[in-house]
């Protein structure tokens, strides 16, 4: 699934073992902030670059995983700690739709805040700039669920 362009046997090979690393030591408590960190980092040791659209860049032979999923982790973990008691208590809600739609979904009144991610003109391809943290994470394994999260884009 995962064209060979888009990132060396090298850095593959370190990330799939530091995701087994992950799965198999850490408590299940960590897990998810410790995947989370390495799905982040995926872009940063691939041969992808960004801007303008999507392609692939100069290929990397090898790249320092271990160290960008160090420097990452460490990242998060200070932003986590830094949390007030009041951001920690504040109640929040994610939905997934149209933000058109959003008067279906949520109360007059009822917002404080909203973020949302337009479509973008020219034919943004979401599937394509996700293709590897899709594929990584097991959302998408064959072309028939890349159609699908496409269509919900």
């Amino acid at each position: 699934m995962l064209d060979k362009r888009y990132i060396s046997e090298k850095p593959l090979i370190k990330i799939y073992k530091l995701k087994q690393a992950i799965e198999n030591v850490t408590s299940s408590d960590n897990k998810e902030l410790f995947m989370f960190a390495l799905k982040s980092i995926l872009i940063s040791v691939s041969n992808i670059k960004y801007g303008p659209g999507f392609g692939i860049g100069k290929i990397k032979d090898d790249a320092d995983v271990i160290t960008f999923f160090n420097d990452k982790a460490i990242m998060m973990i200070s932003d986590l700690q830094g949390l007030t008691k009041k951001q920690v208590s504040t109640k929040s809600k994610t939905l997934l739709g149209d933000s058109r739609e959003l008067s279906k979904a949520v109360a007059s009144s009822s917002v404080s805040l909203i973020i949302t991610s337009p479509p973008y003109p020219g034919d943004h391809e979401y599937t394509k700039h996700s293709r590897v943290e899709l594929i990584f994470s097991g959302i998408a394994t064959d072309i028939a669920s890349f159609r699908d999260i496409k269509k919900g884009c």
